[in-house]
């Protein structure tokens, strides 16, 4: 998978990928660093090159912690949220409250893929716990920033912070919020959250009235999460796909099943009160959902989903299909390497 709307393998990233494997003098890597490879910007390739020439084991070192990467992306975004806000219990259920109601009206009280009433329910498009300051400099954590400054282009990585940090004082209100939410079927909300398809933004009207995404079927690998690869294994194609792990859907007034490639075309009568998701946000989880879906990650939580609650519409609960919070473990790494990092990649 490109960082782009295609996986087909591009020359340069093959060429890049072998001069790679060449300075760190081996082939097989850890599926997560294989997925990040096959899906980074090509210009950050070149630079993890040259970091690694010039110091070969503290960028292996450092390199050898990206499991953390889509271990992080896949933790429950509703738990993480009360740990990201600093607003007090109270006023922070008032706050969600708020920002899912918003989300429905700009959604029709719908699903945005389905048309589905009622047995749909407003997903974050990303994880809450990037917005929490202390997040980026926690170094038991492993900031998941570090990864994606290591990855992605400053322009690119810029965006994505100015979408999570709309609010200078990182307290949103439900407007702003809003824009980090999209509704889905449950079924549907649960299998975006763990990496099994992802909606790649297109276009945006300059009224800020309609999106354009391209939705894509995010199939997983064969190789468990845990394994090693080969640096130059070629990743499974999402082109054509109509269904994963057994779970299809057709879009709203079609008896079609949706394959990847399929485009919606996402709206609000209101761009102010009721903002569209953020495209931004989007083109993150686009990136991010193809490293969980290809690194295995989602074998982390594909038992069976704990039921939560959540507010409906008319304030009775109804079940959410949410994957529950598990505590996923985190690789050793020192301050000395996450200050090395930021002064490496010369972003900070």
């Amino acid at each position: 998978m490109t960082g782009d709307s295609s996986n087909t393998e591009i020359p340069e990233r093959i060429t890049l990928l072998r001069d790679l494997a060449k300075a760190m003098g081996k082939e097989k890597i850890s599926t997560s660093l294989w997925a990040s490879l096959q899906v980074c910007d090509l210009s950050k390739l070149e630079s993890l090159i040259e970091l690694v020439c010039h110091s070969p084991n503290s960028t292996i070192d450092f390199l050898n912690t990206c499991p953390n990467l889509p271990k992080r992306w896949l933790e429950d975004r509703s738990v993480l949220q009360s740990i990201a806000s600093g607003a007090s219990s109270t006023s922070r259920d008032s706050l969600s409250k708020c920002m899912r109601i918003v989300a429905r009206k700009r959604d029709g009280h719908r699903c945005v893929l389905t048309g589905t009433a009622k047995v749909y329910q407003p997903v974050w498009i990303f994880p809450e716990i990037l917005a929490r300051p202390a997040f980026d400099f926690d170094v038991h954590s492993l900031g998941l920033w570090r990864f994606i400054d290591l990855f992605w282009d400053p322009a690119r990585v810029q965006r994505w912070r100015n979408a999570v940090f709309h609010n200078p004082d990182n307290a949103p209100n439900a407007t702003s919020g809003c824009s980090s939410l999209i509704c889905l079927r449950s079924d549907l909300a649960y299998a975006f959250s763990v990496g099994m398809f992802a909606l790649r933004p297109v276009r945006v009207s300059l009224d800020k009235r309609e999106l354009e995404v391209e939705f894509n079927w995010l199939p997983r690998e064969k190789h468990r999460f845990k394994d090693v690869v080969g640096i130059h294994k070629q990743a499974l194609s999402y082109q054509n796909l109509e269904s994963v792990e057994g779970l299809r859907f057709c879009a709203m007034g079609s008896n079609e099943p949706v394959k990847s490639g399929h485009r919606f075309r996402l709206t609000t009568d209101d761009p102010v009160k009721r903002p569209l998701p953020d495209f931004d946000l989007l083109d993150m989880a686009w990136h991010l959902s193809q490293i969980v879906a290809m690194s295995s990650a989602i074998e982390l939580v594909c038992h069976e989903p704990e039921i939560s609650r959540v507010q409906s519409d008319d304030d009775k609960t109804v079940k959410d299909a949410s994957p529950s919070r598990r505590t996923l473990s985190n690789f050793d790494t020192t301050q000395r390497v996450a200050e090395w990092l930021a002064s490496g990649t010369g972003e900070r």
